[in-house]
């Protein structure tokens, strides 16, 4: 396969870039504060079960309760306002928080709701639960390097089967669709 121009013009964007010159950086820092070992995968994963859904792991993290994603991103100034890190369960200068309440099981049932209590974007709320159901995974984390001051925060998220059974259908809806346009 080769990139389209616009693929190849995402990729030179200077976020994209510096996001994938500091994915080891952001690892090895996790790594250090968690004591832990994070794995990145090499390969594109695809459900056998449901195709239309494939994943790219940033890293995948074991515990006492089984594998684990951690997702890695550099937040630039202009990022910022999505994030709130304040709900950080981990700040570099801070150490380890409390971590947040399960929203996943909340009444709360739209994606941005419960994106904005864990204080990250919907789209890497929903890239979580994605890898989340991959993995079958009790929760994930998203690490991030704030660039306005080169700390680390880390934020839980818990597994939203609600959310994770959303994608599954509406992804196939959306696979439908394309698979007609690509006969």
């Amino acid at each position: 396969d080769t990139l389209t121009e616009e693929e190849k013009a995402v990729g030179d964007k200077t976020a994209v870039r510096k996001g994938r010159d500091l994915e080891p950086l952001i690892i090895q820092k996790t790594e250090k504060y968690f004591k832990t070992d994070i794995f990145k995968p090499k390969d594109m994963y695809r459900f056998k079960n449901a195709p239309w859904l494939t994943m790219n792991f940033d890293g995948v993290a074991e515990d006492e309760n089984g594998y684990f994603p951690c997702e890695i991103k550099v937040v630039t100034l202009y990022g910022q306002k999505h994030y709130n890190f304040n709900k950080a369960f981990f700040d570099e200068t801070q150490g380890l928080l409390p971590l947040p309440e399960n929203y996943a099981m909340s009444e709360i049932n739209t994606i941005e709701t419960k994106a904005m209590q864990y204080g990250i974007p919907p789209y890497y709320y929903t890239q979580l639960q994605q890898e989340m159901m991959a993995l079958n995974a009790p929760y994930g984390w998203l690490s991030v390097l704030r660039d306005s001051d080169w700390r680390v925060f880390t934020f839980y998220v818990h597994a939203d089967p609600f959310v994770q059974s959303r994608l599954v259908t509406e992804g196939f809806k959306v696979w439908q669709e394309v698979m007609q346009l690509n006969p």
